[in-house]
């Protein structure tokens, strides 16, 4: 999917789509949406709205804790396809990638959830 996920919605963005490359062969690897000025202001406000909406700010932390690791518990179970993308998109050596990156991302999350 090549757009932008803004306010609970996907979108096209404004600015249009580029090509993300794989450094190594130079090949496209797909189009993504590319986000104008505007859409990033939409962003913005969209998460200040979400950072003090009732769902979120009035939530028992024990539930926030319980998503924030679920979404660590996902990242994990994908973590040799996460860690394959990001050493395709940006070049990083798979196993920086699949050894330090993903996992950090893992524990952050799961750090956030504590």
């Amino acid at each position: 999917r090549n757009q932008l996920f803004i306010d609970g919605e996907w979108r096209p963005g404004r600015a249009g789509t580029f090509a993300t490359v794989d450094p190594a062969t130079g090949k496209v690897i797909t189009d993504v949406a590319q986000a104008s000025t505007a859409d990033v202001d939409d962003a913005v406000e969209a998460a200040a709205r979400a950072y003090t909406a009732p769902s979120w700010a009035a939530m028992l932390p024990a539930t926030r804790a319980r998503l924030l690791n679920r979404l660590a518990d996902l990242v994990e179970a994908h973590a040799d396809e996460l860690a394959l993308l990001e050493t395709t998109d940006q070049g990083q050596p798979l196993g920086v990638a699949a050894g330090i990156s993903v996992p950090n991302a893992v524990e952050h999350l799961r750090y956030y959830a504590g």
